[in-house]
């Protein structure tokens, strides 16, 4: 039996992207103890933004809002550096996985909407690691990235 030809996909040596290693930057750290908590409870991206390159997309816009309407639904202030960790955790995700850039790129408003939903998921995981006595009062759906109820 004849060998694969070199260019066939049986042929060819199947191997991952290098995975992007999360850069710490030291000035990203405060004075205070939550803060150097903070920075570094996910990685950093690194690059450029790719999101709204590639997509309508403004991962800023969707982190301010999701935190708006935590912030409003807790009537508690919420730390606003967090609006740069949810952007640079939708950009590392964005740019690590292939079925993520698909849902984003996706037609319509699918894209967005599926940003949001994990926007909420990820800022209930914050409010859960920083703000402990909060998270029992947000509803269990917006931990799966579910809108807040109308009322409150």
């Amino acid at each position: 039996m004849k060998p694969p030809p070199s260019n066939s996909i049986q042929g060819k040596n199947k191997r991952r992207p290098a995975r992007v290693e999360p850069k710490r930057s030291p000035s990203r750290m405060s004075a205070t103890k939550t803060s150097a908590r903070q920075s570094d409870c996910w990685p950093r991206w690194p690059g450029p933004p790719q999101i709204e390159r590639d997509t309508p997309i403004v991962p800023y816009a969707v982190a301010t809002g999701v935190l708006a309407e935590a912030i409003v639904w807790l009537r508690e202030e919420l730390p606003r550096d967090w609006v740069v960790l949810l952007m640079e955790r939708a950009e590392a995700i964005y740019a690590s996985n292939a079925r993520v850039r698909r849902q984003l790129r996706a037609p319509g408003n699918k894209g967005r909407d599926w940003l949001w939903t994990f926007t909420r998921h990820w800022v209930a995981a914050l409010i859960r690691e920083h703000r402990p006595t909060l998270y029992p009062r947000l509803p269990a759906s917006y931990s799966v990235g579910h809108l807040l109820p109308q009322e409150h």
